[in-house]
């Protein structure tokens, strides 16, 4: 019936604070190495800046870089019977959840047409998240369209 994945720009960068920060930290960490050479003192402070500096640095530009990767093999399904989210390597892990017992529970806006769907089961009451569909209001136009009703998103100024 249905088929997306996720948003790429959105995607990688919905953590941008986290890679912001660490950024910043790189930038402290890298003058004070820089004082370190400079002044001789290369004795416990100049180990513990060149660690800080190692794990900021690879936080700041690793994280979007992995986040990219993971990107790749997302996959978001709707079938006649249930919604399937498909990741991992080869796209081989997935969670699914039954139509007749999902529920929007809540939507994120972030820009334009692009939000992140999250979907509440009935029975459980397991959580499963679309993270940063594009188009996002066709999803939930089929969802509501189905016999069953599956509930009015809380938070969707954007699709009111």
């Amino acid at each position: 019936m249905w088929q997306s994945c996720p948003a790429p720009r959105a995607f990688v960068w919905r953590r941008w604070r986290l890679s912001l920060a660490l950024f910043a930290v790189w930038l402290i960490s890298s003058a004070w190495l820089g004082r370190s050479l400079a002044s001789a003192t290369a004795g416990f402070s100049f180990g513990l800046g060149a660690a800080v500096w190692a794990l900021a640095g690879c936080g700041a530009v690793g994280y979007p870089i992995m986040v990219r990767i993971l990107w790749r093999n997302q996959q978001y399904l709707l079938t006649e019977r249930r919604v399937v989210a498909r990741f991992g390597p080869r796209r081989r892990h997935f969670r699914q959840m039954a139509l007749t017992d999902a529920e929007v529970s809540r939507v994120v806006p972030f820009s334009g047409s692009v939000a992140t769907v999250m979907l509440r089961s009935r029975g459980d009451g397991t959580v499963m998240t679309l993270h940063c569909l594009e188009k996002a209001e066709t999803l939930l136009r089929i969802l509501e369209g189905l016999d069953g009703g599956l509930g009015k998103p809380v938070d969707s100024p954007m699709f009111s």
